[in-house]
Formats: structure tokens, sequence, C-alpha cells
């Protein structure tokens, strides 16, 4: 299946304006991927770093911290990695949180229906 964009909304842990954001769904990235500059716009800080392991074989060792998305009428904060370039990518972990789920046929995302979460 070919990604698809979305729009959300993003914005610092703690409140504050939400700035609009065009994304790739991408449920093979765990977490959701923005550019540094953004982040460090919305005066977002890392709080750790963690080396990440690509389809190429390469790895690379970028900052984590925490965003807040907002997305379909909910808002949660969530994991978000730093990427040094313009890749904008959302996450399995967002997604998750959003309980939305990939339809492949649609290319869209849809609520996860009812009896099919896990704990």
């Amino acid at each position: 299946m070919g990604m698809f964009k979305v729009m959300i909304k993003v914005g610092h842990p703690e409140g504050g304006d939400l700035r609009d954001i065009e994304v790739k769904v991408d449920t093979g990235a765990a977490h959701t991927v923005l550019p540094r500059e953004i982040l460090d716009d919305l005066h977002i800080e890392p709080k750790l770093h963690r080396t990440f392991f690509f389809a190429n074989g390469e790895q690379a060792t970028w900052p984590i911290g925490e965003a807040r998305i907002a997305f379909r009428g909910e808002t949660w904060t969530c994991p978000v990695i730093f990427a040094p370039h313009d890749k904008r990518l959302l996450g399995a972990t967002t997604l998750e949180a959003f309980h939305v789920m990939v339809d492949p046929v649609k290319r869209e995302l849809a609520p996860i229906p009812l009896g099919e979460s896990t704990i």
C-alpha cells in the first residue's frame, strides 16, 4: 500500500497554539517524525536520544520528545522524533493513541471498530 497524507495539528505538550502540518501516514514508522525546525519553533524540547534503524540498513541517532497532536477532534501527547531534514511521518504510536487504523482500499484513516482494540 502506498503512503497517503493527512493534516494534523501540532503544538507544545503543555499548551499554546497548534500548527497545521501535512504528514504522510507510515505504519512502518514507530513514532511520528517531524522536522527539527518545526519542533524547535514550537519550543518542544528533546527528552532523550534514540538510535533508529531504517529499511535500507542505515541507522542514525536522533532526539525524541513529546508533542501535543490534534486530529479528528481529539488531542493527545505523543512521542515525536526530531528529524534533521524535512521528513513528516505519522507513525504507529500516534495512530494507536487516536484509535485509528489504515483503510488500504480507501487510502484513509478509519476508526478502529469496537471490539478490535488490544490492551
